[in-house]
């Protein structure tokens, strides 16, 4: 956990030498960027082409082949990255995809995309501003979290968006979960299911974990300063620099965005049964299914239901 890159970096992203990628980048809604720390990572459909870093790029050489394969190396400044990004792409698109992705990844992308453009976040009620984020937790349970995306819940209304009231409030830290298709939901040796994140997602009411929560705060809170500085979140209108995220688990969100579910299967429904009962409701009330807005990506407060709303309707 501590996705948020040094000051060095960020300087170098807003005023220096990667000012011309984060441009490109803003002007090019197919692309990424996440923060990895002590890099910024560039990526296409859910996969990382390049990373910045301080005093150098690091292109991702598993996506370079033929005629470009053999200037690969010469990647030293945004300039010459920006030149090779039609040619990842390409690649991507004709080569790697099917082999190096999975379809949770690249779907993570558009929903950061639909909830954080221009034209259309202003209207969604969530912003999301990393992907991919680790926990570590401090409990005594074994292994440790890690989330699709993790992101902030902010009312569309005006009034809610209004730049003093946003600096102003606190909000909970939300947590989104991906998943593509049903084999996705039970856990694996090897990938988490639904009742994994959950647990996951419990533990952090465990006082244990308190301070863990209060680092994923101050880390989000500049991850989005930083965010809004790069114009990472055209979405957002009016002039906001700071958030204050809350430090209270009860404030926190899960929300588990189902991607082509099976309405024909009960599956879920057991599982999603299993799974809440181990839990009081304290902890399964702020536990979320994203509904789909009419086929949209968009996270709106009108179309998240309660894990336990959604099981009295469908069963």
């Amino acid at each position: 956990m501590g996705n948020m890159i040094s000051e060095e970096l960020l300087k170098k992203l807003l005023n220096d030498q990667y000012t011309d990628i984060i441009g490109f980048i803003n002007q090019d809604d197919t692309l990424e960027l996440r923060f990895k720390g002590n890099a910024v990572a560039v990526y296409y459909r859910g996969l990382s082409i390049a990373d910045l870093y301080v005093d150098e790029v690091k292109i991702n050489k598993s996506f370079c082949k033929g005629e470009y394969d053999q200037v690969k190396f010469d990647i030293k400044d945004d300039w010459s990255l920006i030149e090779a990004i039609p040619y990842l792409k390409q690649n991507i698109d004709f080569k790697f995809y099917h082999s190096s992705a999975t379809y949770e990844t690249e779907f993570s992308q558009l929903i950061a995309r639909e909830n954080n453009a221009k034209k259309h976040g202003n209207v969604t009620d969530y912003f999301i501003l990393e992907e991919e984020y680790g926990i570590h937790f401090n409990d005594s349970a074994p292994g440790d979290g890690r989330f699709d995306l993790v992101g902030v819940h902010i009312n569309h209304r005006p009034e809610n968006r209004r730049t003093k009231n946003i600096e102003q409030n606190k909000y909970g830290i939300v947590l989104v979960e991906v998943k593509y298709l049903e084999d996705a939901y039970d856990d694996s040796d090897s990938t988490p299911g639904i009742p994994k994140h959950i647990s996951d997602f419990a533990r952090l009411f465990d006082h244990q974990n308190q301070t863990r929560i209060n680092e994923m705060a101050r880390d989000l809170e500049e991850i989005f300063s930083a965010k809004r500085e790069l114009g990472l979140l055209p979405g957002l209108s009016g002039d906001v620099k700071c958030i204050n995220f809350s430090e209270d688990p009860m404030d926190m969100e899960l929300i588990l965005a189902l991607i082509g579910h099976n309405t024909n299967s009960d599956h879920l429904i057991e599982l999603l049964k299993d799974s809440l009962r181990q839990y009081p409701e304290e902890i399964t009330n702020r536990i979320f299914i994203a509904q789909s807005s009419e086929f949209g990506l968009g996270l709106y407060d009108k179309r998240m239901m309660k894990v336990k709303d959604y099981l009295t309707l469908i069963c």
